[in-house]
């Protein structure tokens, strides 16, 4: 399998290329246009800010590349700050457009009446809501801890998962 591990300058491209590589998948960390085109699979990684990050993928020519890819139906994963740039729009730090291969906007939270902290920094368990779901068919989520450093919520994951 050819997987590419989507580098715009603002994201854990080695964290993620590592955990490829322990689960025994080969990935290649490339800003080519023309790798993304010729790759199997895509990871959108991600750490920043969405503005920033959109400015990027929109001077590396990789936003339309990235739009197409997914339409092609192609495995993509977008992780963390790339997943939310596949919405139509954030309000992190202002407005700004996304890839808007899903609609819906990623919103500001404030769970200030529910007694959490935003930005929601440290590790929480999280529920399914429906049935038993798998990440990444390797670890059961019951009873999971995942690492949230969050100032917005996307309403996909709202519909999934509960804090």
């Amino acid at each position: 399998m050819n997987l590419i591990i989507i580098d715009y300058q603002l994201s854990n491209l080695f964290s993620v290329k590592h955990a490829c590589e322990h689960i025994g998948i080969k990935a290649k960390i490339s800003s080519d246009k023309k790798d993304l085109e010729k790759a199997d699979a895509a990871i959108l990684p991600g750490v920043g800010a969405f503005g920033d990050a959109m400015k990027n993928l929109d001077r590396l020519g990789l936003a339309k590349v990235i739009n197409k890819f997914i339409k092609s139906g192609k495995p993509f994963m977008g992780i963390c700050l790339g997943m939310q740039l596949l919405f139509s729009e954030s309000e992190e730090f202002g407005r700004h457009k996304g890839l808007n291969i899903i609609k819906g906007k990623v919103k500001k939270f404030s769970l200030k009446n529910r007694g959490i902290k935003v930005p929601q920094i440290g590790w929480n368990h999280i529920y399914p809501i429906t049935g038993r779901i798998h990440l990444l068919k390797i670890y059961p989520l019951e009873n999971l801890c995942i690492l949230f450093i969050l100032i917005t919520l996307i309403p996909l994951i709202k519909k999934i998962f509960y804090l």
